[in-house]
């Protein structure tokens, strides 16, 4: 597997690379007879049972019983507190239910804006929004100056913008609205951290790539609507954030209705210099597991970066956010 999408675009080669990786569909699981038929453990013979203790013992026990309870509780209580920061002290995060909080505020990000100077580049004019298909046609729903055409006198001929039902960009508010659109993938590359896609009725598409390159790499999804991501989860992946060693995270905003499927991972973000790269806010709940930043381990290869997990650690396939 790769959540890297390394192969190159078709057009024009200067293009970010992506990679839309179809999975075959996994054959029918089969049983051995002994899983679809369990044997039945007999009980242990009356003989075998434990003499009736008197009463001195059963308060004695019931005196350790006690006190096992209350240091049990007593630790798991602690430990719940440090599962919420990530951590597990006592290895009880296996036991313990899960808890998830959403956020009562977006973070304060620089870089808010498309094509700012990335530090040892300077100014690269190299933002777009791009509509990828799976058999690697692109069409740019907005580009910079870096994809223009220099005409005889040297002036750059913008490159050509695609009009699609459904799909607009307001490059005054750096918003991408989809009004109920069905697409394939959308490819961001270098639009700010204030980039933002506002969703309005019901939207679908099979991929969310977003590019950071040391400047930022965030999206706020926001609106009244919904997106469904990879919902047949033919993709590996759903929603991929490649921060590119620069401030970048996903912020739910809180009347967003988002399903994100992978057939190996829902969500990924990283090489995002944020110690927390997942927010949504109240009232908004999260369906699925708990955020968590870390090495993950996918066909025994390790990833490391910020994304959904359950309580072992193993990374979610199907990701839901809803208003409450």
């Amino acid at each position: 597997m790769d959540l890297r999408f390394d192969s190159e675009f078709s057009t024009p080669e200067e293009m970010k690379p992506l990679q839309a990786e179809i999975n075959p569909p996994e054959a029918e699981a089969s049983y051995p007879d002994e899983l679809t038929n369990p044997v039945e453990l007999a009980f242990p013979p009356p003989e075998y049972a434990s003499p009736v203790p008197s009463t001195e013992e059963e308060d004695a026990r019931a005196k350790r019983k006690s006190v096992t309870r209350a240091i049990v509780s007593m630790l798991a209580a602690i430990s719940i507190a440090f599962v919420t920061l990530g951590l597990d002290p006592f290895g009880l995060s296996s036991s313990i239910p899960m808890t998830e909080k959403a956020d009562s505020s977006f973070p304060i990000l620089s870089n808010r804006e498309p094509n700012g100077s990335v530090p040892g580049y300077g100014v690269l004019d190299e933002e777009y929004i791009i509509l990828e298909t799976v058999n690697g046609t692109s069409e740019f729903v907005f580009a910079g100056a870096a994809y223009g055409t220099p005409d005889e006198n040297g002036n750059i001929i913008p490159a050509p913008l695609t009009e699609k039902p459904g799909i607009s960009y307001d490059e005054a508010t750096n918003t991408l609205t989809l009004t109920d659109f069905t697409g394939s993938i959308l490819n961001v590359n270098m639009m700010g951290n204030g980039f933002t896609l506002k969703l309005v009725g019901n939207n679908r598409i099979d991929h969310l790539l977003v590019w950071g390159f040391h400047y930022g790499g965030s999206i706020l999804i926001t609106g009244d609507g919904s997106l469904t991501v990879n919902e047949d989860s033919l993709l590996e992946c759903g929603i991929m954030l490649r921060g590119e060693e620069s401030q970048t995270c996903l912020m739910i905003d809180k009347n967003v209705t988002l399903d994100v499927y992978g057939a190996k991972i829902a969500l990924f973000i990283e090489e995002s210099t944020m110690d927390k790269a997942l927010f949504y806010l109240k009232p908004q709940s999260m369906l699925g597991g708990v955020r968590k930043k870390g090495v993950f381990t996918i066909d025994e290869t390790e990833y490391e970066g910020y994304t959904v997990t359950d309580e072992l650690s193993v990374p979610a396939t199907y990701v839901r956010f809803s208003p409450e």
